[in-house]
């Protein structure tokens, strides 16, 4: 049994969906609402949204609640069944005998020449590696609050360097790795009792512990390391993940920034619950991975409207550019900052609001 396409888009209302992610929109009468069309630049509403399907009289998009899941957000026809079902509460039935066991079944290819076929399904690494995690980020966690000079300096450089609030650090769970010699820094310490598939043990770079928590899961252990290059270094085995991912609070402006503290630091001045201005950032971690998987995008589904905002650098750029496939509008910082993190600590939490709220302006 296969899945009932038709029963799914005969039980759900597109009016909800569009309204959750562009506004109310006009009301006309009857049984429709008129909204400013997503697919072309609208400067006056021209797209009907009935409760079956929608159509914009100025560049002819048209569809079902299928299409605009495929159109707007790049979802395979699978996906957008699994996260109708789920999001409006529909009899499972309705998915046939499909499952997804482990994640998200495998994405069809966007039939658009200009696009690039989707990856592989986002899955978490494996019980055994979590479990190692968690022991290894209790003990980093429980490190950084230490009484010893090297956890004094982490501190100071998340607190003063980067600006974060004590409360952001314990809610993000950021953890610390003690280096216990100068050669540690460029080769990392050893994991007691956790070994890699081929028999070496697992090691960890020196430095800040960010973890990578999605779904209930943790998918990464970054460090971001005080000396040497590579910065960041990860752990052995980790998965991609979508940092800040369960952040996200329905209905919210979404940004799509480059690195963890960018995240954390605009979840602290105007995160979801903030008084002056909502906003739920999520960080790629690195400009490579640009590329999202569908886990991901149906988590961005509700927000009105995504921004993106990249490192002002070469890699940086090409993730702007390869972001906007997925419809995402780029911002730029004034001129002179490399990130928000460093126009935060340049010009302080009111700017960097006032800057979020002109460039929601912007794009409304």
């Amino acid at each position: 049994m296969t899945i009932d396409f038709e029963g799914i888009s005969s039980r759900v209302d597109l009016r909800e969906i569009v309204q959750s992610e562009l506004g109310k929109g006009q009301h006309m009468g009857g049984s429709y609402h008129v909204h400013r069309c997503p697919f072309h630049p609208d400067r006056k509403p021209s797209m009907s949204v009935r409760a079956e399907g929608y159509k914009c009289f100025a560049c002819n998009a048209s569809g079902n609640v299928f299409t605009w899941m495929k159109e707007r957000h790049l979802m395979s026809g699978q996906q957008a069944a699994h996260y109708l079902v789920e999001t409006f509460h529909l009899d499972k039935s309705l998915l046939g005998n499909e499952r997804w066991r482990r994640g998200p079944a495998r994405p069809r290819p966007i039939a658009r020449p200009h696009r690039e076929p989707a990856p592989e399904p986002a899955l978490p690494p494996d019980a055994d590696w979590q479990a190692h995690a968690a022991q290894v980020l209790a003990w980093a966690q429980d490190s950084l609050w230490a009484d010893t000079e090297g956890a004094a300096r982490a501190r100071h450089y998340l607190m003063d360097v980067r600006g974060l609030s004590i409360s952001t650090i314990r809610r993000a769970r950021l953890g610390y790795v003690p280096a216990r010699q100068t050669a540690d820094y460029q080769y990392g310490i050893p994991i007691k009792d956790w070994r890699r598939p081929d028999g070496k043990h697992q090691r960890i770079a020196c430095g800040i512990v960010i973890p990578h928590i999605a779904d209930g899961h943790i998918w990464a252990l970054r460090v971001r390391r005080p000396v040497g290059q590579p910065k960041y270094m990860g752990v052995t085995g980790g998965s991609k993940a979508l940092y800040g991912v369960d952040w996200i609070a329905p209905r919210l402006p979404v940004l799509v920034v480059e690195g963890e503290f960018d995240s954390l630091i605009m979840d602290q001045i105007c995160g979801p619950g903030m008084p002056e201005l909502e906003i739920c950032t999520v960080a790629l971690a690195s400009a490579s991975n640009h590329t999202l998987d569908g886990r991901w995008l149906s988590k961005l589904v509700s927000a009105p409207v995504v921004l993106a905002r990249m490192d002002a650098d070469q890699a940086g750029s090409q993730a702007l550019a390869a972001l906007q496939r997925y419809r995402y509008q780029p911002v730029a910082l004034p001129d002179g900052h490399k990130d928000l993190n460093d126009y935060y600590l340049a010009e302080g939490p009111a700017a960097v609001r006032e800057w979020v709220r002109s460039c929601l302006e912007a794009v409304r």
